[in-house]
């Protein structure tokens, strides 16, 4: 992979080079890096959704883009503006979405993007574990109260407390 940056903007502008360059997994991790230093920025998350699904990472490309469409972004007309539809990605890369998915990418018409509580909960709490979101920024995608998230997180295995590998115990 490519020398770490300092900037999110360059993690950005070097992931879409590297997406455009056909380089899918060094995309990733750059979209990565980004969201690890701009958590907040939505649209983030579905700049890498949406290159997961050139992966056919299924899994990795739905958990990012439910949580750009649960806070806002509206995931089907930024999709339409890349690829067209859904028909047309399929065409264009040969690989048919799976139901899940292109039900995401499907035009909302002012009908909000609904998922039940216990998916969005498992969801953010997968963010949190995986260090890509702060506990305030997970509760936020939960739908629920950071107070109320560090009760769930024992029901997920996570603690509040984290121990580097530097920190004794």
């Amino acid at each position: 992979m490519g020398k770490p940056l300092n900037d999110a903007e360059a993690y950005l502008q070097r992931g879409n080079a590297y997406r455009a360059k056909g380089e899918i997994d060094k995309a990733i991790a750059d979209y990565t890096c980004l969201l690890e230093m701009r958590p907040k920025v939505a649209h983030h998350f579905y700049i890498r959704g949406e290159t997961r699904l050139l992966a056919k990472d299924w899994e990795g490309a739905r958990d990012d883009l439910s949580a750009s469409l649960l806070q806002g972004v509206d995931v089907a007309a930024a999709f339409e503006e890349t690829f067209g539809s859904a028909a047309a990605f399929e065409e264009k890369t040969g690989v048919r979405l799976p139901a899940e998915i292109a039900e995401l990418l499907r035009p909302r018409e002012g009908v909000p993007f609904e998922m039940d509580k216990d998916a969005r909960v498992a969801l953010a709490m997968r963010y949190y574990a995986n260090d890509e979101l702060s506990s305030g920024l997970a509760a936020r995608l939960a739908g629920v109260s950071r107070v109320d998230f560090w009760y769930l997180m024992g029901d997920y295995g996570l603690s509040i407390f984290s121990v580097g590998d530097d920190d004794e115990l």
